[in-house]
């Protein structure tokens, strides 16, 4: 007897373009799963109270003003400075009045990273806190040294940590890092004398601030030139 073995004629093949659209389908589930994924975490960040930040910032300028009745000193009272995006920055006219804040008058310019000493919030306090970077700019006529400055400003019994002159053009700074019984941890101050007995003071919260005080004295200047 003869065994007949039944063998298929012909071999079947995979169509190729179901391949191809298998696999782009495949990449299509990855992604779309990695954009999910980045979707999720971002909305775990917001409700666990987490801030989404942008870390980009920028170098911008601001000028100050002069108020009326200060022709002689116009030149030395009128400055721009250049100051770092991260900052928010408030000018004296826009501070709560000095007679609310227990000390003197406000400073021209007050650069601030956490919030604006507006309304109820005390800008003495934001010189004095550790957290974030305060930075403010303070002028004046007949104060002739930084020792002057300091007690103007109620920094008591200050100890010299360091100290530096910053020449920048006409300009030169007196720089000094000082600790006090004012402040709980160390701080920055600078110092420029001009003529006219005029003279700028700038004082910072803390040593994180120093950099950006440095780029600051760097890049400010006068509406006209130093005599």
């Amino acid at each position: 007897m003869d065994i007949v073995t039944n063998t298929p004629e012909t071999t079947k093949k995979g169509n190729p373009v179901k391949g191809i659209l298998f696999v782009f389908g495949a990449i299509a589930l990855i992604a779309a799963g990695a954009f999910g994924y980045m979707i999720l975490q971002e909305q775990l960040a917001v409700d666990n109270n987490e801030e989404i930040t942008e870390t980009t910032t920028e170098t911008l300028a601001v000028n100050s003003f002069s108020y009326e009745g200060d022709e002689t000193n116009t030149k030395y009272s009128i400055f721009q400075v250049k100051y770092n995006s991260r900052y928010f920055v408030t000018s004296d006219d826009m501070l709560t009045s000095y007679k609310t804040q227990g000390g003197s008058a406000a400073p021209r310019l007050l650069f601030s990273t956490d919030i604006q000493p507006l309304g109820t919030v005390n800008y003495v306090k934001l010189l004095s806190q550790n957290n974030g970077q305060t930075i403010a700019i303070w002028s004046t006529i007949g104060l002739d040294n930084i020792e002057e400055w300091l007690d103007q400003r109620g920094i008591t019994n200050p100890i010299t940590v360091s100290e530096e002159e910053i020449t920048v053009g006409e300009y030169v700074f007196e720089k000094m890092t000082l600790s006090s019984d004012a402040k709980s941890q160390n701080f920055v101050v600078a110092y420029l004398a001009l003529p006219n007995d005029y003279s700028y003071f700038f004082e910072t919260n803390n040593t994180s601030a120093e950099k950006d005080l440095v780029f600051m004295l760097n890049n400010f200047d006068m509406r006209g030139d130093v005599e």
